[in-house]
């Protein structure tokens, strides 16, 4: 059975969206990858939001339960590198949806945003379970520094001819 993922903006006011962020900031390895306080990724994301839209933190809803959180973050200003950041809360971690979520939002960013070509992940070599899973994905391997491993997934465009091609 095919699951449903919504992405719902992040709304301060929700109190279910805080819970989520609540048990990712007190997960220890949520804080080990994503930082030690996802409140501030927020506000710093919402305020990149008013400059460009295209910019977005939103709660991860898989079968209407909410799973986690993704985020776009516009990393240059004036430029077009986009990063993406997943988290999932630990009860749902492990069962395959961070695959399937992360797929799912490159889909829907690449298909909302036609100036968005090219999306990057920059995971910590520490983290073992995301490095594999970027390998499941379509993204490849962009460049290495001495803690982080960042992956590119560029936007597919179907020619004419029927071939493809990246942009």
């Amino acid at each position: 059975m095919e699951k449903e993922i919504k992405f719902v903006r992040y709304n301060d006011c929700s109190i279910n969206h805080r819970e989520i962020i609540d048990k990712l900031n007190n997960d220890l390895s949520s804080r080990t990858y994503l930082g030690s306080n996802l409140y501030d990724n927020i506000a710093n994301n919402i305020r990149l939001s008013e400059e460009d839209i295209r910019n977005g933190f939103y709660i991860v809803k898989v079968d209407d339960i909410e799973v986690g959180i993704i985020s776009l973050t516009n990393r240059g200003k004036n430029t077009d590198i986009f990063e993406i950041d997943i988290g999932i809360i630990p009860e749902y971690r492990h069962q395959g949806l961070a695959e399937l979520i992360s797929n799912t939002f490159t889909d829907f960013i690449f298909k909302r945003f036609d100036s968005i070509n090219d999306l990057y992940v920059k995971i910590d070599k520490r983290n073992k379970n995301s490095i594999i899973l970027i390998g499941k994905q379509d993204f490849e391997l962009f460049d290495e520094t001495n803690d982080y491993l960042i992956y590119k997934k560029s936007r597919v465009i179907i020619k004419e001819n029927n071939s493809l091609s990246h942009k």
